[in-house]
């Protein structure tokens, strides 16, 4: 979650666009920005998103504690035109408890549940029914040293089970701890290359095995910036850092959420959903799509 006084977040959404310049860098196809918009107080502030193997079935992860069930239609060429989504459902805890948790990362095993990260608390809860009471995983060691609120950010589950997190905030300008449960136990095993001007908010494993990280940038006189980095992961160590995309400010909103599918082709798409921070009037509920250049290989990937 991005918490900014309003009058920064207005001078950056309304400083021209031709007095910023930075590095842009592209990898990757843009498929489209679909505006969502639902008539409910309590629809909005997004921070997580998950897309189904289909492409089209998805869970969007609000930082109000609350979860959307909803399902894409695409036109020919793949590019949202609409979404049917259910109620805005809330977390709970055991006994039915609300969670009022600041809820950030999502992830989707292949049995259907649900994996939840927050910043309250700095802990990561599971749900073997999606919408139902979210269970803790233990305490992660260290944990009481993170920054309440610039925690937790991200959440991904390998293809063997293990989830990763990372903080939002690392207290570090060059290096991005790697928070790792695997066999019932919180280990940092690695850390990954840090730039301290972009802050990591979301992260998926792709078909490919590779880790996906969505990073932030924000200036208070230029607004947002995205990028995506992979990495190759192993047991030990995160390797083979490639940048996919780096927009310029203001390109797309508050992304925060991202889900990285194949699609019946063979090519990666990169689904991103911005946070409005519950200020419709300024940010926006938008689905970002990228999709890659080249089919994927499979073989190539695993080596």
């Amino acid at each position: 979650m991005l918490k900014r006084s309003g009058i920064a977040l207005i001078a950056a959404l309304l400083i021209a666009p031709s007095v910023l310049a930075e590095s842009v860098t592209s990898r990757l196809d843009f498929v489209g920005s679909f505006r969502w918009r639902v008539e409910d107080p309590a629809f909005g502030g997004f921070s997580a998103i998950e897309v189904k193997d289909d492409g089209l079935g998805f869970y969007a992860l609000s930082d109000r504690s609350s979860l959307v069930e909803g399902r894409f239609v695409r036109d020919e060429r793949g590019r949202i035109t609409a979404i049917a989504s259910g109620p805005v459902e809330p977390l709970t805890l055991k006994g039915g408890k609300p969670a009022e948790l600041d809820a950030e990362g999502l992830a989707l095993s292949p049995d259907g549940a649900l994996w939840i990260s927050e910043e309250t608390h700095h802990r990561v809860y599971g749900s073997h029914t999606p919408g139902k009471e979210l269970v803790p995983l233990p305490p992660v060691p260290g944990s009481e040293k993170l920054i309440r609120n610039q925690s937790f950010e991200g959440l991904a589950m390998d293809e063997k089970g293990a989830l990763y997190t990372f903080p939002e905030n690392p207290q570090s300008d060059s290096e991005l701890p790697v928070y790792r449960f695997k066999d019932g136990k919180w280990t940092i095993p690695y850390t990954l290359r840090h730039d301290p001007e972009w802050l990591a908010v979301g992260a998926d494993f792709g078909p490919d095995g590779r880790l996906y990280l969505l990073e932030r940038g924000f200036g208070r006189l230029s607004g947002f910036r995205s990028r995506i980095r992979s990495f190759a992961i192993t047991d030990i160590s995160g390797g083979d850092e490639q940048v996919l995309l780096q927009t310029p400010f203001r390109q797309h909103g508050n992304l925060e959420g991202l889900s990285v599918w194949e699609d019946g082709e063979g090519y990666l798409v990169f689904t991103m959903i911005s946070d409005d921070n519950f200020l419709p009037l300024l940010l926006h509920t938008d689905i970002v799509e990228y999709r890659s250049r080249e089919p994927l290989d499979r073989h190539a990937s695993r080596e």
